[in-house]
């Protein structure tokens, strides 16, 4: 498995984890690919001002993630089976 399929895989369980109710009051934001892309661009951001490369790549894998999530949203919303309470 890739570095950023595995750092995709991780967000994913938190967003399951989350979408199952388990874990927020109100997470309506999850169901907005808008919300996700938002802080893939913020991760993106701070990438690029990151000078470990490691530390770079982590940043990118969470970005990735974050895109991943933004789909998978789009998805849900898109089949109607998206929480909109």
């Amino acid at each position: 498995m890739s570095r950023v399929r595995e750092g995709a895989d991780i967000l994913v369980r938190m967003y399951d984890l989350i979408d199952s109710g388990q874990s927020m009051e109100d997470p309506h934001f999850i169901y907005d690919p808008g919300h996700w892309r938002q802080r893939a661009a913020e991760a993106r951001g701070l990438a690029a001002q990151l000078n470990d490369p490691e530390a770079k790549l982590a940043m990118l894998k969470i970005a990735d993630g974050y895109e991943f999530l933004a789909e998978r949203a789009g998805r849900r919303v898109a089949n109607g089976s998206a929480q909109t309470e």
